[in-house]
């Protein structure tokens, strides 16, 4: 069941010609096959196979299955008489659909090389020129059979959603689901639903005016209530929006008081210390039991509920200060996972539909915590 090649051998005035039980060829992107002799092994059956014999059946394929399921069949019905899908061995498109500055960073560009050394005879990477992502419409989007597409700062996701509808390509990380990920109250309710331990916490929401939702706040000197629900100082208050990583924590006055500010890093600090011990009253917020881990934050990398590597750090809420290398990289100590937390990974991807995700960890009294999920990362780290 060897393809053609539409454009150099088969036109359509042929292809339209072999169309019967007895001689039965269709197109699937840009190729002819030749698939008389497995008709009957058709899961639909023969009259549903017939209905796109001699034609340009692609449309109708897309229609009806994703394009992953594209070599799975071919592969099936090849190897029912002994032969491995020879009909189905042309290259795959790969295409990254991200903002440059991810798409092309030098992490990217090191794993898209180093796929194309293992897989050079079956796959071509392309990325999207951010050109096209941002302004042309999905339909004029290049088509690929694999998507590898994530949410970053001005990165149109309900368009990506739109291209996938529309193309349906095998999908490496759930768009739909990456919307979670920007919310952390979706992320807590999901690591809920899934039985993934992580630290006690309330919310408040406030509308735009300021003025509280139908949540009640009381605060006192070392403590708060949210709704009824106590969180003694130390805690820690963080933006519902996932993409505010401004977060507080709260000392209470034993310790002299005051909060720790943590923020994105900003050449060697990653937070500063505030005088300030009361809460702010303005914007939407989780409040968080501070759970201490020793003074390290622990990365998992998850590849598939298969693979995981970690690393530790030490907490940005430390003093505030990074530690860096020779090379001016931000130090950071492999991490051995337990048994538990591989399993923890393997739910997390699971969980958030993502085949890779990063994830943050807690280790204490003898538990580890999902404190935050940031969905697809462009790292190097060994596999």
């Amino acid at each position: 069941m060897t393809p053609h090649d539409l454009r150099s051998s088969v036109d359509h005035d042929e292809l339209s010609r072999h169309n019967t039980e007895r001689d039965c060829w269709i197109l699937l992107f840009d190729m002819v096959y030749d698939l008389t002799q497995y008709l009957e092994f058709h899961p639909g059956g023969v009259p549903e196979l017939m209905r796109a014999a001699g034609t340009d059946a692609t449309e109708l394929f897309t229609e009806i299955h994703r394009w992953d399921v594209f070599e799975a069949a071919f592969e099936g019905v090849g190897e029912r008489d002994g032969r491995r899908g020879s009909a189905c061995r042309r290259r795959r498109v790969q295409k990254v659909c991200a903002m440059q500055r991810k798409a092309n960073s030098k992490p990217m560009r090191s794993i898209m090389v180093k796929m194309g050394e293992f897989y050079k005879d079956y796959l071509d990477f392309i990325i999207f020129p951010e050109e096209t992502i941002l302004s042309e419409a999905v339909e004029n989007w290049p088509l690929c059979d694999c998507l590898i597409s994530f949410h970053s700062t001005d990165f149109p996701l309900k368009k990506a959603i739109e291209y996938e509808k529309l193309r349906r390509p095998y999908v490496l990380n759930d768009l739909h689901r990456q919307f979670d990920l920007l919310d952390r109250r979706k992320v807590f309710r999901t690591l809920a639903r899934a039985g993934i331990d992580h630290p006690r916490h309330c919310v408040l929401i406030r509308n735009e005016k300021g003025e509280l939702v139908g949540d009640e706040l009381r605060e006192f000197a070392d403590h708060i209530e949210v709704n009824g629900m106590t969180f003694n100082k130390p805690f820690v208050e963080k933006p519902v929006n996932a993409e505010d990583h401004n977060i507080y924590i709260y000392y209470p006055s034993s310790v002299g008081g005051g909060s720790q500010r943590l923020f994105r890093k900003v050449n060697d600090r990653s937070s500063w210390y505030s005088p300030v011990s009361t809460v702010r009253k303005e914007g939407s917020f989780l409040y968080e039991e501070f759970i201490p881990a020793d003074g390290t934050d622990v990365k998992v990398y998850a590849v598939g509920p298969y693979y995981a590597h970690a690393e530790a750090r030490k907490a940005p809420g430390l003093d505030g200060k990074v530690e860096r290398d020779a090379d001016g990289k931000e130090v950071r100590y492999p991490v051995i996972l337990s048994a538990k937390e591989k399993t923890i990974a393997r739910r997390v991807v699971l969980a958030f539909g993502q085949s890779v995700c990063g994830f943050d960890l807690l280790r204490a009294n003898g538990c580890s915590y999902v404190c935050d999920v940031n969905g697809f990362l462009v790292k190097l780290r060994p596999i």
